[in-house]
């Protein structure tokens, strides 16, 4: 035999189920939504210059890092720390260059 709900607990399911009723998104306010939301196509059109934008910004960094590591293979060429400390140990008798960094 199954038990019955009692009528305060059938009251306050009804209440739950009127709450959430009230609140559901009807066939009508989706489709308002719909007509309010940007399809992909218009999505692609509008983020195309904001793509082009940092594409340019990436050739840049590119070319700054081309740049910074060619002058990085100059300065190891003219070997500047390695000429700095033999002047230094000319002139003042010792090189102040860290022995912890090699030359």
């Amino acid at each position: 035999m199954k038990k019955r709900a009692k009528p305060s607990e059938t009251q306050e399911i009804l209440e739950i189920v009127n709450f959430m009723k009230d609140r559901m998104a009807t066939k009508g306010d989706i489709e308002e939504l719909r007509k309010e939301m940007v399809t992909k196509a218009e999505l692609k059109k509008e983020l195309e210059p904001l793509k082009n934008s940092v594409d340019a910004v990436g050739s840049k960094v590119a070319g700054t890092n081309n740049r910074l590591d060619l002058e990085a293979m100059q300065r190891d060429r003219l070997q500047l720390p390695r000429r700095v400390s033999d002047l230094e140990v000319k002139n003042f008798g010792q090189s102040r260059h860290p022995k912890s960094v090699p030359l």
